[in-house]
């Protein structure tokens, strides 16, 4: 994940579709999102938060071949839907008061 174009080494989203429910995936981008933001809360001078993006290169096309490292994928609503998205952000902010200013998703 990144936000406003930058990451930590903690900002990674790790999920596994075939072995983890809806909610334990939930949980686990709660966290990272968590972590950004009591990271970012902790700067003096802080950027409203405008762009977030989840990306990912672990994509297989449907005969199995890997699409490759250069090719970067969303998984926006297709691993998190936009809803909790928005709704985790807002929530991480206001909880550590960081701007929000999200361009749309």
């Amino acid at each position: 994940m990144t936000f406003n174009g930058k990451a930590k080494a903690t900002s990674q989203f790790f999920y596994d579709l075939k072995n983890e429910t809806s909610a334990q995936t939930y949980k686990k981008f709660r966290l990272v999102v968590e972590d950004y933001f009591s990271w970012y809360a902790r700067f003096q001078n802080k950027d409203p938060i405008k762009d977030v993006q989840m990306l990912t290169s672990d994509f297989i096309c449907l005969n199995k071949c890997k699409l490759g490292g250069s090719v970067q994928l969303t998984v926006l609503n297709l691993v998190i839907p936009k809803d909790i998205v928005i709704d985790t952000l807002e929530m991480y902010a206001e909880k550590y008061e960081i701007p929000l200013k999200l361009n749309p998703l």
